[in-house]
């Protein structure tokens, strides 16, 4: 996107493993992405939150560029440049309640595995590598000493992974935003953030603002509400976004449809009433079921 200004800049964030600069303490959870975009000049934080195409123009012109949160909160990472798309996930019916989390090599070379093939979403997770020594489904994920092992990353998966063809692959949708939780300051509550939060960081409880789910089973009923009929929908309103349901749900400003990019580049204005079946069909990559985008 000819942003290389910005992609250097994220290059150097520091990894889990190192200390913060020149506090010789590894990172928290809780804390860590806020602690590195809050050591970041204003302009800098300007310029993470100016790419154009990241806002949508019917929901915000111009805009908040980047939020971070409350002073007064201690916990509850989700500061950074504010976006309006997030990826898109999908899971098997049977597996709706699989945690979307990494896998993990050891120095024993064993691979802590989390169901990675009940994801069938064009976009899963690296595989992070470790100095450590880890077993076989270890939670490798808990704690600080863990993530200060973590030396590296591979990427997962390609684009020959999807076998259904780029042009009929939904990989980024329009995240739901309730109009109350539209980030309209440099600093918002995490009742706005719970929606409106960064799409430069999310964790394994938190990642709505990077990524919503597109399932066929949604809790046992209404599998339909996996797209917002409104910014007030009151199904999605009422719900705080959730990692195992993914009640955010995807949703526009743009009236009766929800914008979708699909794997060739093409953006396609999808109506909210369509049939569960076919967005479940768009969504995962090797089905081969052969639908018609409506």
């Amino acid at each position: 996107m000819e942003q290389t200004a910005l992609y250097d800049t994220l290059s150097q964030a520091p990894f889990f493993q190192n200390p913060f600069p020149g506090t010789g303490t590894a990172p928290d959870l809780s804390t860590y992405p806020d602690v590195w975009f809050n050591s970041l000049s204003k302009q800098t934080k300007e310029q993470l939150g100016s790419v154009s195409i990241y806002k949508c123009p019917s929901r915000r012109s111009g805009g908040t560029a980047y939020v971070s949160k409350l002073s007064s909160e201690t916990d509850h990472p989700s500061s950074g440049p504010i976006g309006d798309y997030v990826a898109v996930v999908t899971k098997d019916e049977e597996y709706r309640h699989a945690r979307y989390v990494y896998d993990v090599v050891g120095s024993n070379a064993t691979l802590a595995r989390y169901s990675f093939d009940k994801f069938r979403g064009p976009f899963r997770l690296p595989v992070l590598l470790s100095t450590g020594s880890i077993n076989h489904n270890d939670t490798y994920d808990s704690t600080k000493e863990d993530l200060m092992k973590i030396k590296g990353w591979e990427i997962r998966d390609t684009t020959a992974r999807w076998g259904d063809g780029t042009s009929n692959q939904f990989i980024y949708g329009e995240k739901f935003i309730p109009t109350h939780a539209l980030v309209t300051g440099t600093e918002a509550p995490l009742s706005q953030r719970y929606w409106d939060g960064s799409y430069l960081y999310a964790d394994i409880n938190r990642p709505w603002n990077v990524a919503r789910l597109i399932h066929l089973d949604w809790a046992g009923n209404d599998p339909t509400r996996i797209i917002a009929k409104s910014p007030n929908d009151s199904y999605f309103v009422d719900k705080i976004p959730s990692n195992v349901w993914g009640k955010g749900g995807f949703g526009s400003h743009h009236s009766g449809i929800c914008p979708f990019l699909l794997g060739d580049g093409a953006v396609r204005p999808i109506t909210i009433t369509i049939s569960p079946d076919i967005l479940f069909a768009l969504a995962a990559v090797d089905d081969g079921v052969s639908v018609s985008i409506p």
